[in-house]
């Protein structure tokens, strides 16, 4: 990386997590462009065998992502499991894909198998377009423990979608919120992740609070975008 940045007089990065990576690796002045989301994307017709599947009147906590370990889903299925002792019909919908013979993707479906939830656990591999658009639109609460996101596109898709986002503090995803959504703290346990959540569902003024700052939060992407172009 050091050679690297010499060869290159201007650099960027999507967040200032990330320019201050390129930094720190002799990148001179890196910028800041923010990712943008055009929810003008999202005008595709909905999956309808995606979207009966998750209207079966399941709670669904979502995440989107690929199964790694530095998303952390295996971690969010213990979180499952204690929001399901006060929420039977809570289901969480890992919206992502992922090798069966990866040792992580084994141990994930192990643990759902060990908690006893693989009817309340939806493994949905690759998702078309319209199928992703399926579970954002029905969804309750987007949930992400995610331990390393550079910048967090699928937190901002979830605002278009009126989605409360709960995410841990790790990483860039403070910087993408930008005081949105409801921010954890990154030693918060399983326990104390699973009352927030269920908070989220029960408390209709505190869902429609996190829902105002997300609202003021996409609009503020957009208006990245369109300074960006």
């Amino acid at each position: 990386m050091w050679t690297l940045s010499r060869s290159f007089p201007l650099s960027y990065g999507d967040s200032k997590f990330n320019a201050n990576d390129l930094e720190r690796f002799g990148f001179h002045q890196p910028g800041v462009l923010p990712i943008p989301v055009d929810p003008s994307v999202w005008s595709c017709k909905t999956d309808a065998g995606m979207a009966s599947q998750l209207t079966d009147g399941s709670i669904n906590i979502v995440f989107v992502g690929r199964y790694s370990p530095n998303k952390r889903q295996i971690e969010m299925v213990e979180v499952l499991y204690e929001i399901s002792q006060r929420l039977s019909n809570a289901r969480l919908v890992l919206a992502g894909f992922g090798v069966d013979s990866d040792p992580y993707v084994q141990n994930m479906k192990q643990t759902i198998s060990d908690f006893g939830l693989d009817h309340r656990v939806l493994l949905t591999g690759h998702l078309t377009l319209e199928e992703l658009q399926a579970v954002y639109m029905h969804g309750d609460v987007f949930l992400s423990l995610s331990e390393h996101e550079g910048f967090g596109v699928p937190l901002l898709e979830a605002m278009w979608f009126d989605l409360p986002v709960v995410a841990i503090n790790h990483a860039a995803v403070a910087e993408t919120l930008d005081g949105a959504g409801l921010l954890l703290d990154w030693n918060a346990t399983a326990e104390e992740i699973a009352a927030c959540v269920c908070e989220v569902l029960d408390d209709g003024k505190l869902r429609e609070s996190i829902l105002q700052t997300q609202r003021q939060r996409r609009i503020r992407n957009r208006v990245e975008e369109l300074s960006i172009n």
